[in-house]
């Protein structure tokens, strides 16, 4: 498997926004509701996160890699076929250090990688829909 991670250029817009746009609804865990375009570009010209990575599969974009100041890491896979292959070798290659993984109670896949890479869940977060 040739996975490259590199670092995210204006150039990769539309792709995360084709990304986040597709994202399935189980992997949710931010938005409610789709950004407009030039929220996404406003968002992302400010450099939200401390490591902001486009991952290529084969030069080819899969997904994106990022790690906030806080050490909270976001996987995001475009094809779902390769969902379990590229995070469990994201996993394996970059875990150098302690950090933390958000994950939707509904991602039952990612959840499961995470428990065979003795992630323990430290934490449950609720949000007043009402």
């Amino acid at each position: 498997m040739n996975l490259k991670l590199k670092p995210v250029k204006k150039k990769d817009y539309t792709f995360l926004y084709e990304l986040l746009a597709n994202r399935d609804p189980n992997e949710n865990i931010s938005h409610k509701t789709m950004p407009t375009w030039e929220e996404h570009v406003k968002f992302n010209n400010n450099k939200p996160y401390y490591i902001d990575r486009i991952i290529y599969l084969n030069d080819k974009p899969l997904g994106r890699l990022y790690v906030t100041s806080t050490s909270r890491i976001g996987i995001r896979i475009k094809n779902r076929s390769f969902k379990k292959i590229i995070i469990e070798e994201i996993l394996k290659t970059y875990n150098p250090c302690k950090h933390f993984i958000n994950v939707s109670p509904k991602d039952k896949v990612f959840k499961k990688i995470l428990k065979k890479y003795k992630y323990k869940k430290i934490q449950e977060t609720y949000e007043n829909i009402s």
